[in-house]
Order: structure tokens, then C-alpha cells, then sequence
């Protein structure tokens, strides 16, 4: 087993309690309500909060006339001043609902103290703020198949880790991800946010063999996970940083990592186009930086 030294991320913080030690959600809670016959989602801003866009999305007709009569007269200052539902009676419009029209399958996490007959309104509603892990699954092929092995994948969010890893919930417990998939797809590599990656074109002997340089420049850490839809097709998107690029995240040039490539400070690569050795699983790095591959002789 080789070992190099090179510059990387310190391992995170591993805690045993029983508190998850990462952001479960957004903190906005949803409100839903039925409207023509479909659940919609609302949240309650306060005028002060309020911009011109967003005027159109007031739930209530009469609120959204009198906003935009404000609106109309005012502009932008009259979020600022009060905006009266009734002048004379001294009723002001203080707080409003709007649909949030970007909000379409969000997490239902708490139940409402008071137990409502309509099924949608019985839980609160937040919008997942992050993903824990990727699962890569890949096609298992004959022996001597010179076909390219289709994959697919699960994505676990921050939620459904935090419960499976919860110290006091060890009754019926279902696993994160399977080791077969329902299309018998064999698991290939699980990926978390904040692992690093060893990434290669065609074969890990390329990085077997690397000098310590070149591992640097293929060391990246996984930034993002999520998903999208191309053609009717849904991908894992892996958004990869490199392990010395310590600023934000930035769009860059996209797609599977070429041998010999100019380096890229960011990388957004689908879970079809990721070749590489992954953090705990085909290698370690120590606080020193030094990699230690865990599979190879």
C-alpha cells in the first residue's frame, strides 16, 4: 500500500450523540392551502419584506388590490409606511400570504398541535436544504463486455439521515440506500457532501501511479449534490471543488475529468460521468495531508 503527502481538507468532525450535526432545512415554514382543487403553498411575509414581484403572488384578492393601490402610488417606499385595509377603522395591513410558486414537494417534518380534518394541513412544510449523500449504482455487465455499463442513482437527504442515524431510533429502521437497486444495479460508491474525490479518465492506475503533484491536482471535495432533468432523464449532479481552491463555488467548465487537462478550480459532472477513487472507501487522508490507499497492493 503507497502513500503520498500532498495538501487537502482535514477530516470533518465525526460526533456520536445524538444530535444531527448539520443544517436539516430551510428555516421558512409553508403553509398549505387548497385552491381550484390543488394544494398550493404559501408563506407569510411581512409588508416591510415585500418587493413588486412579489405583489402577484398575495393569496387574498382584496390584500393584493390594496398593496398594489399602495404600490401604484407610491412605489417601492410604500412597503416602507403603513398600507391601511381599512383607514378610517385604523385596521393596517401588516402581514400577508403569498403562494410560493417555487415550492412544489417540500418536506413534511412537524406535526401541528392542533390536529386539523384536511390531510394537507396537518404537518409543517420546508424546503430541504441539503442533500447528505449520492449513491452510484452501475450496471453489472458479462465478463468481456465491451458495452458501457449504464448507471443510476439515490439521493438521501439531510433529514432521512438524521433519523436513520439517530441513536434512540433503533427499531425498524430501513437502510439509506440498498446495495442492489430496483434495476439490480450493484452499489459503485456513496458520496457525502465534504468527501474528497480522486478523480481519472479511464483506469484508478492512473492515479496509483501519479506523483504527489500530480494527486494534488486531482484531488477535489464534494461541494454539492443534487438533481436534474435533461430530456426527460434525471441525473445526480455532483458539483466538485478542488481541494485547494478555498473560495466559493463557482460555474467553470462542466463535464467528466479529462487526463491532462487544464486544471479547474470547480467541476459540475453528472453521476454518469464521474470516474474516481472516493474518500474512505479507496483512500484516507491523514491531518497531514498524506493519502493512504486503502485497496490497491
Amino acid at each position: 500500500t503507497g502513500s503520498h503527502h500532498i495538501k487537502g481538507p482535514k477530516p470533518s468532525h465525526i460526533s456520536e450523540s445524538d444530535t444531527a450535526r448539520l443544517r436539516l432545512h430551510m428555516d421558512t415554514n409553508y403553509g398549505a392551502i387548497e385552491h381550484d382543487g390543488e394544494v398550493k403553498y404559501v408563506v407569510r411575509n411581512s409588508i416591510g419584506s415585500l418587493k413588486q414581484k412579489d405583489i402577484k403572488d398575495i393569496v387574498d384578492p382584496v390584500v393584493r388590490q390594496k398593496v398594489q393601490e399602495a404600490y401604484d402610488a407610491k412605489g417601492d417606499i410604500a412597503f416602507s409606511e403603513p398600507i391601511w385595509m381599512n383607514e378610517a377603522k385604523g385596521i393596517q395591513i401588516k402581514k400577508v400570504r403569498c403562494y410560493a410558486p417555487n415550492v412544489t414537494r417540500p418536506l413534511n417534518i412537524r406535526k401541528h398541535r392542533d390536529i386539523s380534518r384536511h390531510e394537507y394541513k396537518r404537518t409543517g412544510h420546508f424546503i430541504n436544504d441539503g442533500n447528505y449523500c449520492i449513491a452510484i449504482y452501475e450496471q453489472v455487465l458479462p465478463e468481456g463486455s465491451t458495452a458501457k455499463a449504464k448507471r443510476s442513482f439515490r439521493i438521501v437527504n439531510n433529514l432521512a439521515a438524521a433519523s436513520h442515524f439517530k441513536l434512540g431510533n433503533r427499531t425498524n429502521r430501513t437502510e439509506l440506500y440498498p446495495l442492489v437497486d430496483e434495476n439490480g444495479y450493484r452499489l459503485k460508491a456513496v458520496l457525502h457532501q465534504g468527501d474528497s474525490v480522486l478523480l481519472y479518465e479511464k483506469s484508478p492506475e492512473e492515479i496509483y501511479n501519479a506523483s504527489a503533484a500530480e494527486l494534488c491536482r486531482r484531488l477535489y471535495v464534494v461541494a454539492g449534490i443534487t438533481s436534474m432533468v435533461i430530456s426527460n432523464n434525471k441525473y445526480g449532479r455532483l458539483q466538485l471543488r478542488h481541494s485547494q481552491n478555498a473560495g466559493k463555488y463557482e460555474s467553470g467548465k462542466n463535464g467528466a475529468y479529462t487526463a491532462g487537462e487544464n486544471l479547474r478550480p470547480t467541476i459540475t459532472m453528472l453521476h454518469t460521468q464521474l470516474n474516481a477513487l472516493i474518500q474512505n472507501q479507496d483512500f484516507t487522508i491523514d491531518v497531514l495531508g498524506k493519502i493512504k490507499f486503502l485497496k490497491h497492493d
